[in-house]
């Protein structure tokens, strides 16, 4: 089984979404967690998918709080 990349977008921010197996993971890149995101969005997408992958995070401390 070939995963396939999908679009999610939360706000106005873009996210490119591919899954990590065909039975949990999800890894995401193309925005910036520091710029603010939907927490219910996120906790949703982990119970959905068990584990969160976030490509290209550059967050300062006060940010990864």
């Amino acid at each position: 089984m070939t995963a396939t990349a999908t679009t999610v977008a939360t706000d106005d921010a873009g996210w490119m979404a591919e899954p990590i197996t065909g039975t949990f993971g999800l890894e995401l890149a193309g925005a910036r967690l520091g710029d603010g995101v939907d927490p219910g969005w996120v906790s949703s997408l982990l119970d959905e998918h068990l584990l969160l992958v976030f490509r290209d995070q550059f967050l300062t401390h006060a940010e990864q709080v």
